[in-house]
């Protein structure tokens, strides 16, 4: 396979389709995952309306010096499925934002909120 074939497809070609259209597509293998799911080697299952499922074996390289699975990990793989479970819900042409906000800044300890919007 070539550099080009894994390239993902164009934002003009993804802008005509929503986003489970998007997601059913990478779960059947007619687009490409993306390099970061290839990164950490996660595979998208399952893609419905308002749900996908990853699967995931951790590798030796995801794990921390006292010998468990780095919390990075789990944090990429939730941020992710949350992030495709959000996209499963758009229509062709929809975006996100995304916005933080401090809610409590002390002396030992910070809190963010985060939320997320379809635009």
């Amino acid at each position: 396979m070539t550099d080009a074939q894994n390239m993902p497809p164009t934002a003009e070609a993804l802008a005509k389709m929503s986003g489970l259209e998007i997601m059913q597509a990478m779960v059947a293998g007619r687009l490409p995952p993306p390099p970061f799911a290839k990164l950490i080697g996660f595979e998208m299952g399952e893609a419905r309306e308002g749900e996908v499922v990853f699967t995931c074996t951790p590798r030796i390289e995801h794990y921390n010096p006292l010998g468990s699975v780095h919390g990075g990990f789990a944090g990429a793989l939730l941020d992710s499925a949350m992030g495709c479970a959000v996209h499963t819900m758009m229509k062709p042409g929809d975006h996100m934002g995304m916005m933080g906000k401090m809610s409590d800044m002390g002396q030992r300890s910070q809190q963010m909120q985060r939320q997320l919007k379809q635009q």
